[in-house]
């Protein structure tokens, strides 16, 4: 009886915790900053050249901060990234971290 006790103390914990976080909305021209894969912004558009026999983008990497961060708009990483992340996928940001700043609240 006491572990089931435990138990709910712990998940009521939990849900406590749950309550007090807040939800953000995101627009897809939203900006976000992560350090990625630079391998596949770097070959993105290999795929098209190749199928068209020319070369139409030439590649180049992402511009990065002093720290290796690049900003992207939310839709232009997720056109990019979304077939490479996934739960039985390899992790290409590393570290896992995309960085959200939400809007001020005006007082």
């Amino acid at each position: 009886m006491a572990e089931y006790i435990e138990r709910y103390a712990a998940i009521t914990a939990l849900l406590a915790k749950l309550d007090e976080c807040k939800h953000a909305e995101f627009l897809y021209g939203d900006e976000i900053d992560t350090i990625l894969g630079k391998d596949i912004y770097y070959h993105q558009y290999d795929e098209l050249n190749a199928r068209l026999g020319i070369v139409i983008y030439e590649p180049k990497l992402p511009e990065e901060d002093d720290e290796g961060y690049t900003s992207f708009q939310l839709w232009n990483f997720m056109e990019i990234y979304s077939k490479y992340i996934g739960l039985s996928k390899p992790n290409i940001i590393k570290p896992l971290e995309i960085i959200y700043e939400l809007p001020r609240e005006e007082e």
